[in-house]
């Protein structure tokens, strides 16, 4: 076992321990299987040694997803570097999304499950951290897709809630090794996660241009 953090600084140091811990295990396991006692064995502390740094499975994953969104944005930013098409940065915001392990995961089960059962202080600083990291996207956004500053923080909050939704589609059962008809394929393929995700995305993006485009003077 590890010696006992005594420092602050050595406190924030076994949490990330824990943390990096808790993303191997979670991308080896599953969110269903995510369990306290083989973390604690992972990170290689007392299970009640744990338990002072997180009260809950929850608040472990709660904490992950913070993690990830923050990798998410860094991989958006790469792109806004300079103007993009609509569906460039619909595909961008996607791709950054999924690509960056158990985001997708935690980010569908964060309303329903995870902030159910976490205490309020580390709600409140989840909530905290995940408004600094759209206002962080919402400037190089409005820049990118010429749009006003209030325009790109509402599209950015509808993303957010398009993305969970889109990417809820691909976790059916796989049915590609079956031999389904075309017109059936052809159906899938229109309402797996990306594509449904980047044609309302530029829907909505287009919604926000036009909404906030200033209306020309009409002559008395």
């Amino acid at each position: 076992m590890v010696s006992k953090a005594r420092t602050s600084e050595q406190k924030a140091f076994r949490r990330e321990e824990i943390l990096e811990a808790a993303h191997d295990l979670l991308s080896e396991t599953g969110y269903e299987v995510f369990a306290m006692a083989p973390l604690a064995r992972r990170a290689g502390l007392a299970k009640g040694t744990l338990y002072l740094y997180f009260a809950t499975r929850e608040e472990v994953l709660l904490a992950l997803c913070t993690r990830y969104v923050d990798q998410w944005v860094e991989r958006i930013l790469l792109v806004l570097a300079e103007p993009v098409s609509d569906t460039a940065y619909a595909e961008a915001f996607f791709d950054a999304a999924v690509g960056v392990d158990n985001l997708t995961t935690l980010l569908t089960r964060l309303d329903q499950t995870i902030e159910h059962n976490v205490a309020v202080e580390p709600l409140i600083a989840g909530k905290r951290a995940f408004a600094q990291q759209i206002t962080t996207l919402t400037g190089p956004t409005a820049e990118a897709l010429g749009l006003s500053h209030d325009g790109a923080h509402r599209l950015l909050q509808a993303l957010g809630v398009l993305l969970v939704g889109s990417v809820m589609t691909d976790q059916g059962p796989s049915l590609s090794a079956e031999a389904l008809p075309e017109d059936v394929k052809h159906l899938m393929q229109q309402f797996s996660a990306k594509p449904l995700f980047v044609s309302n995305a530029c829907y909505i993006i287009a919604g926000m241009r036009t909404e906030t485009r200033p209306l020309k003077k009409v002559n008395a």
